[in-house]
């Protein structure tokens, strides 16, 4: 049997996307929050920010603009 390096292999490659896909759109569906889609992972924050780094992902989702109050009241007025 041929021994091969696994650091990149085809397993860890398809792991990859699929970790990387879920985790996009469970932030999607917690509305782009670090924290929430952490939570709804069951994952500690540190883990969830060291895995978007590991995945290439940290960084390049949408952030969450806050709405001024000002702005708030005329929303919901």
């Amino acid at each position: 049997m041929e021994k091969r390096n696994l650091k990149k292999g085809k397993l860890t490659q398809v792991l990859e996307t699929f970790e990387r896909d879920f985790i996009i759109s469970t932030m999607q569906a917690q509305g782009w929050s670090r924290k929430k889609t952490a939570k709804e992972l069951g994952i500690p924050i540190s883990t969830f920010k060291f895995k978007m780094k590991k995945l290439g992902i940290y960084g390049t989702v949408p952030k969450r603009r806050k709405i001024p109050e000002k702005d708030k009241q005329d929303t919901f007025a």
